[in-house]
């Protein structure tokens, strides 16, 4: 089963001007796959339509058909959507706004009711998992920028969404940073959760990760396949990606 279908996707900011331009494919259930491309070809918009960001949030004309989980998006509001798919947005400062992490963990599920003794255990184990305990009272403002993304994809994830969507998560982090991305990303994977990563370069970690890699360039899918059919595909080179 397909985990996101996109058919014949555009979308344009300004009538005329198209940022999609007809993007066709599928990801199946438990895939990683790595969307890269050159700055502005598309990447982050596409994500912000598969989320509904775009255009309920940010005023966009979309046509075409996507599908999570089998089902249409059309129709469904970003709250609906987020019980499906979370995104992890390449900026943390955007996503943090709660005054202590246990908080910002939290949100979702009161949000949706769940019961307090649940949300607690539920935070226990992902402090844990992302190696954030220290910080469960902390204002997640003042953490560092690999905390800060770990914290953001905790957050995000806190629900078990059945596909999370990450904008560049490694952009600003050192090395150790990197690395604890890279160790939530192989658990997500282990998961079975679908992933989809923006990334600018193809010998990130992330891009190590993946099961296939999206190339966009202009707007359009110009290369969609395995990392090992794809590294000596010249597209990459030509986009600086390799």
């Amino acid at each position: 089963m397909e985990a996101v279908r996109v058919e014949n996707l555009h979308l344009s900011y300004v009538p005329g001007q198209p940022v999609l331009d007809g993007v066709n494919f599928e990801v199946e259930c438990g895939e990683t796959v790595v969307i890269a491309g050159l700055s502005g070809c598309g990447k982050s918009s596409l994500c912000h339509v598969l989320c509904g960001i775009i255009p309920q949030l940010i005023e966009g004309d979309v046509s075409g058909q996507m599908e999570l989980d089998g089902e249409n998006i059309a129709g469904k509001s970003v709250a609906e959507l987020a019980l499906i798919v979370a995104l992890v947005m390449q900026d943390s400062d955007n996503q943090l706004f709660c005054t202590t992490l246990e908080d910002e963990l939290a949100f979702g599920l009161e949000n949706r009711c769940v019961e307090p003794e649940e949300i607690s255990h539920s935070i226990d184990m992902m402090l844990e998992r992302t190696k954030l305990s220290r910080y469960r009272y902390s204002d997640p403002g003042q953490l560092s920028g690999g905390e800060k993304k770990r914290a953001a994809l905790a957050a995000a994830t806190m629900g078990e969404p059945s596909i999370v969507i990450l904008d560049e998560p490694l952009s600003g982090l050192d090395e150790a940073g990197r690395q604890l991305v890279g160790e939530m990303l192989r658990e997500l994977h282990e998961q079975q959760v679908t992933v989809l990563i923006v990334e600018h370069d193809l010998t990130a970690v992330t891009a190590r990760l993946a099961d296939r890699w999206l190339i966009l360039d202009q707007g359009r899918v110009v290369a969609h396949d395995t990392p090992d059919k794809l590294r000596h595909n010249q597209i990459l080179y030509e986009l600086e990606l390799l």
